[in-house]
């Protein structure tokens, strides 16, 4: 599934696929941003985060002939915003993962008062 693609089509309003396809024989794809946060949090060294950012852009071993879909830089050049503000801060650091991780998951997570609304509309609902 092209979750970017996906993503974009629902905020713009654009025609959304009947059947999304969730994957597609002989077709690899990789996000090389999240392949360097998830060294960065295993083994958490520079030597990892680099090395698993090198495979990936070289498209080696089991990413071979992978395509990038989070960060398709030469189509889409902004899209290299996000992996230049994240990857060097935790190639200089790889502990900084975890407030990352943190922050990214706090701006999007839902809290206790959506909670208390959505199953105080539930019980309306059910009743």
């Amino acid at each position: 599934m092209n979750l970017p693609q996906l993503l974009v089509d629902l905020a713009t309003g654009a025609p959304l696929p009947h059947q999304p396809v969730v994957a597609r024989a002989g077709v690899r794809t990789r996000s090389t941003m999240a392949i360097g946060l998830g060294a960065a949090e295993s083994p958490g060294t520079r030597r990892g985060i680099g090395g698993a950012l090198l495979r990936a852009v070289a498209r080696r071993g089991p990413l071979r002939g992978s395509a990038e879909v989070l960060t398709p830089v030469l189509h889409d050049p902004p899209s290299l915003i996000p992996p230049l503000v994240t990857l060097p801060r935790v190639l200089a650091n790889p502990r900084a993962v975890e407030h990352l991780a943190g922050r990214s998951v706090g701006a999007y997570a839902v809290g206790a008062s959506a909670v208390a609304i959505a199953s105080a509309a539930a019980a309306g609902q059910s009743g």
